[in-house]
């Protein structure tokens, strides 16, 4: 799956937690350290030579099969250029972090932003909302 670069931006003095998760797929990894996130995807992205470049955030873990479904996905809508996903929980998670999570993936937390924190279906016709 060379045909994928990661790029994570990160503060001075972070880590990147889910490594190993991209090492596994056999992607491509950029890491920008630096105090502009903006700034560092765009570093980062000047160095991209893959057909597709996913920004992901340092304590982000891929599923095992994230890669396949990315080329499926985007083979199966070629007029798509750009996906967001769902900003889901992680098991080291604290519990603030947990239960923000909880709240902002309920109608009632967040009304119909909700969806991007709870991983609900796709949708292809999604807007600022």
């Amino acid at each position: 799956m060379k045909n994928i670069t990661i790029i994570i931006p990160l503060g001075k003095n972070k880590e990147a937690e889910g490594i190993e998760t991209i090492k596994n797929q056999k992607l491509r990894l950029i890491t920008e350290i630096g105090l502009n996130p903006s700034k560092n995807r765009n570093c980062g992205i000047k160095k991209a030579r893959t057909e597709f470049v996913a920004f992901i955030n340092g304590h982000t873990y891929l599923s095992k099969d994230w890669a396949k479904k990315v080329i499926k996905f985007f083979a199966k809508y070629p007029e798509i250029d750009i996906v967001g996903g769902p900003q889901l929980n992680y098991e080291k998670d604290g519990f603030f972090a947990k239960a923000s999570s909880h709240a902002l993936g309920s109608i009632f937390g967040a009304a119909n932003v909700s969806q991007i924190y709870a991983g609900k279906k796709t949708r292809l016709d999604a807007d600022e909302t």
